[in-house]
């Protein structure tokens, strides 16, 4: 991004309008990066992430990234779900209008990570009780779900301390 301040020779003119290489880098990048992201939201929008995930098996892709993706896939709509709920505990409690205020945010995040760890973890049961994974071999590759959320806990922790220390 920085490049178009540094190549400054004029690659079009037209009308009087000179346009620099270091723009047009710039501007091939971002309408690259929109069409990326344009196309990926009308694949997940258009395509279940069951058949995404068949998708990367077949360009073979590992399994355990196969694997995390459908599970942060499931997990980020129990996020959301909690959130929303959440959101609406604390409107139906008068809260102030204009959001939760940052006394509250601290335990509101707690709550949010301990509901929706607790939820994940029932699906995640569930889904077990139906057979999930397929295959025996794959189950030893699980990450132990205790460490993301010793990991998560310490990360809302200094966030907090550089929060109320600034």
């Amino acid at each position: 991004i920085w490049g178009c301040f540094y190549d400054t020779t004029p690659v079009i003119i037209w009308n009087n309008l000179t346009l620099p290489g270091g723009i047009i880098t710039l501007i091939s990048i971002v309408c690259r990066t929109l069409l990326s992201v344009g196309m990926i939201l009308i694949l997940v929008g258009t395509t279940t992430i069951r058949d995404i995930s068949k998708g990367l098996r077949f360009f073979h892709i590992p399994w355990e990234l196969t694997l995390i993706f459908e599970l942060i896939m499931r997990y980020i709509i129990v996020l959301f779900d909690e959130v929303a709920r959440m959101k609406s505990a604390w409107n139906l409690r008068g809260g102030s209008s204009k959001g939760i205020s940052m006394h509250y945010f601290g335990s509101m995040a707690g709550n949010l990570l301990m509901r929706s760890f607790e939820r994940a973890s029932k699906i995640y049961q569930a889904m077990q009780c139906r057979g999930y994974p397929p295959n025996q071999h794959q189950t030893n590759a699980m990450p132990n779900p205790g460490h993301c959320i010793i990991c998560i806990l310490i990360c809302a922790f200094c966030t907090a301390i550089r929060i109320f220390l600034n």
